[in-house]
């Protein structure tokens, strides 16, 4: 997968295409496709946030 994040003003744009050929063949329907996602600048922080207090919360634990 190839993905590249563009900052536009308050919000991320996020393109993603599939390239290696196990994905292919199993979906064919991706080859060639670039998928976009956007979303708030704010809302990607807070979902980043969430992703760093659970692996916190794991490795005080003793999780790995």
């Amino acid at each position: 997968m190839t993905a590249h994040l563009f900052r536009e003003e308050g919000r991320l744009v996020i393109t993603l295409e599939f390239w290696r050929q196990a994905h292919l063949i199993n979906h064919s329907e991706d080859a060639g496709a670039v998928f976009v996602v956007q979303i708030l600048t704010e809302e990607f922080v807070g979902i980043l946030e969430g992703v760093v207090a659970v692996l916190d919360a794991a490795r005080s634990q003793g999780c790995s």
